[in-house]
């Protein structure tokens, strides 16, 4: 299944924070679990940024876990729609660099990808925390451990379309 870019709209705020904000639709430079995939590809290391996953020290820092909670971080994404989404993290955007590729095949090939909010769990938010860039971030940072969070995001790799742009 392949998404048709669309203005997102926002919709009703999970949490009473000014900057947690519930928006209809999310997206993220990725790759796909294999060459021209359909789902986008697990991140299996702590350090692998183009791919469905928490990465540590990048995206939650030693300062962000409190008592064995993840209190501060999350992993990237764009508001906005699809073209908001950093150029390098997606391969047709990306103007030089070995990251340039356009063999849609190749399992290096970064895809845009997007995902409606309201298919996160409850354990789970969103926070836009400067211009276009939104986090996903643990709802209550009480409740989920760095494990649990990476396992919570990584649990949304069905929800997320591939968009062919």
């Amino acid at each position: 299944m392949y998404a048709q870019i669309e203005k997102p709209k926002e919709i009703k705020n999970r949490s009473s924070s000014n900057s947690t904000i519930q928006l209809a639709t999310i997206y993220r430079g990725m790759k796909a679990s294999s060459g021209g995939g359909t789902t986008p590809k697990l991140s299996n290391v702590t350090t692998e940024g183009p791919a469905l996953g928490v990465r540590s020290p990048d995206d939650i820092k030693a300062t962000d876990i409190v008592n064995d909670k993840v209190n501060g971080g999350g992993m990237s994404t764009s508001q906005g729609g699809a073209n908001k989404v950093p150029s390098f993290s997606v391969s047709s955007h990306y103007t030089y660099g070995g990251n340039n590729k356009t063999d849609k095949t190749l399992d290096n090939f970064r895809w845009n990808w997007s995902l409606d909010t309201s298919d996160l769990p409850s354990t789970l938010t969103t926070e836009n925390d400067h211009g276009d860039h939104v986090l996903v971030k643990p709802a209550n940072t009480d409740d989920l451990s760095l494990a649990t969070f990476r396992s919570e995001v990584q649990g949304t790799q069905s929800k997320w379309s591939r968009i062919d742009s």
